[in-house]
């Protein structure tokens, strides 16, 4: 019924990924990833507008995303979430070492919009979030105890009670 592009605009290198689609009552779609775009398509009024980009030293801040998209093909909302930490702590040992990462590893949506998002970030961990219907704030935000766990498998009942599948590593 319709295509569409989820992608930045900027020349040289930049990326988005989508990992995750869920869907609502009403047909809408709601796509989640990661992108390391400063263009990346946002909305006004979207939990977090800015993000991505490359420092001059070649470090990398990947976000995490939500979009939503109606049945027709509309942006609805999109909003970066955030990204991890720095893996190191300083200094020219550090240059091109200190990237940050983000991915959205599960995804579910309930009957009113809430989306319920577990994210993975580097050198942080794994993070659990409600998205208002409207994509303009978080409704709550946990963190999974765990050296980088990441969500690869996530269900929620009809309570709102999400449930989630972890890989799980340490230092």
């Amino acid at each position: 019924l319709f295509s569409t592009y989820l992608t930045g605009q900027q020349p040289g290198g930049y990326s988005t990924s989508a990992a995750v689609v869920s869907f609502d009552p009403g047909g809408n779609a709601y796509v989640g990833g990661s992108t390391d775009e400063i263009d990346f398509p946002t909305t006004p009024g979207a939990y977090l507008t800015k993000g991505g980009g490359r420092d001059g030293f070649g470090d990398t801040k990947v976000y995490s995303f939500l979009t939503k998209i109606s049945p027709a093909g509309k942006l609805v909302y999109s909003t970066y979430l955030g990204t991890g930490t720095f893996s190191c702590s300083g200094g020219s040992g550090c240059i091109g070492r200190e990237s940050t990462s983000a991915s959205v590893g599960g995804l579910a949506v309930d009957s009113t919009g809430a989306a319920t998002i577990a994210e993975a970030r580097s050198f942080s961990p794994a993070t659990v979030s409600r998205m208002s219907p409207d994509g303009s704030k978080l409704l709550w935000s946990t963190q999974v105890t765990g050296y980088e766990s990441l969500a690869t498998a996530m269900a929620q009942d009809s309570s709102g009670n999400a449930y989630l599948l972890f890989e799980y590593g340490e230092e």
